[in-house]
């Protein structure tokens, strides 16, 4: 059952990331990360700007449950390791350049991306790098993004060179599944475009072209592109656990 709100959060007065943590700690009444959190949150989130409202609330939620699903297996060393990094300089300030990411970003997948890279405080996955270029990649990213991406960097075959690879008519035949967020090359092409701003994809070393009269567009994967792909793919993973219901 979740924990009820305190009035002040009812009344709209208290920042939204320490109503969503006041349900998450409903949620996982037994994880000691839900409690470091909650210790260290509520005086952090006096410089983060003040918004309350359900949407955004469910988004800190996504990232909350990810971080707590993940945790979920720590040893007391562990858990202990992670209360000094929430503690830390560091750690304060990558928690509060998630928030802000997860408050202005849709997209579930993402928000729960978030989540698992805070919980890798060790950088066992994912580098530091790795992390605060995904803090920026992420902000406004869609589910409609993240499943074109998935499925062009899992399905696409037609490759030009090694990780230079070309999209036209053909690929929503040959990947009929992109039919699903894509109805004509163009509405790839602008979803590509997006993709390389965020730095998930790479920008070809030719633009895009017309080849035999037919529109098409090119882009790169790296190891950055695989390293996406895989927080991706553990980010659904976590999703469908929730919603198998063993949790929440």
């Amino acid at each position: 059952m979740k924990k009820e709100l305190p009035k002040e959060l009812k009344n709209g007065a208290v920042n939204v990331v320490v109503a969503a943590l006041a349900g998450g700690i409903g949620y996982f009444s037994n994880s000691p990360v839900m409690a470091i959190l909650a210790a260290t949150i509520p005086e952090m989130c006096k410089s983060i700007k003040g918004i309350v409202g359900n949407m955004q609330i469910k988004r800190v939620d996504r990232f909350l449950c990810a971080l707590a699903v993940d945790s979920n297996t720590w040893a007391k060393q562990e858990i202990n390791k992670f209360r000094r990094y929430v503690e830390s300089a560091q750690g304060r300030e990558l928690l509060e350049g998630y928030f802000d990411t997860v408050l202005h970003t849709s997209s579930l997948i993402s928000n729960t991306a978030l989540g698992l890279l805070y919980a890798d405080f060790e950088c066992e996955k994912y580098s530091a790098e790795f992390k605060r270029a995904a803090c920026l990649s992420l902000n406004g990213m869609t589910d409609f993004l993240i499943e074109v991406f998935i499925n062009l960097a899992v399905g696409n075959k037609e490759i030009r060179r090694i990780n230079l690879f070309r999209v036209t008519a053909k690929t929503l035949v040959d990947i009929p599944q992109l039919c699903d967020f894509a109805q004509t090359v163009e509405h790839l092409g602008v979803a590509i475009n997006n993709l390389v701003s965020r730095g998930i994809f790479t920008p070809p070393p030719a633009p895009n072209f017309m080849e035999n009269e037919e529109v098409a567009y090119l882009y790169s994967k790296t190891e950055m592109s695989q390293k996406y792909l895989t927080l991706f793919f553990e980010a659904k993973r976590i999703i469908d656990y929730k919603k198998a219901d063993v949790i929440g």
